[in-house]
């Protein structure tokens, strides 16, 4: 999978300011699936593929891990069709 381009949190920050951001994550998401979450509950999950690159910086960064949530749920909703609870994102 390869990384998106290599940029700074400040401009990442600023390209978020503009009306059209022009910053593209490359990434694979894969089918729903059913798994069993922590408790033991039945849940729907979805596979993500992203550039190890990039994981690199969103475990490090608050901003970028922020940013990817945001971009994948927006993903997952319009592919799939579906609303996610945004309140809550899962580590």
């Amino acid at each position: 999978m390869p990384s998106p381009k290599d940029i700074t949190e400040e401009e990442l920050v600023q390209l978020l300011d503009d009306e059209v951001p022009d910053y593209r994550i490359p990434m694979s998401i894969g089918e729903p699936h059913a798994e069993l979450d922590k408790s033991g509950k039945g849940c729907t999950a979805y596979d993500v593929m992203i550039s190890d690159e990039f994981m690199a910086k969103i475990i490090k960064s608050n901003i970028f891990h922020g940013f990817f949530m945001s971009v994948l749920y927006e993903g997952l909703e319009n592919k799939f069709g579906i609303m996610l609870e945004r309140s809550k994102w899962f580590e």
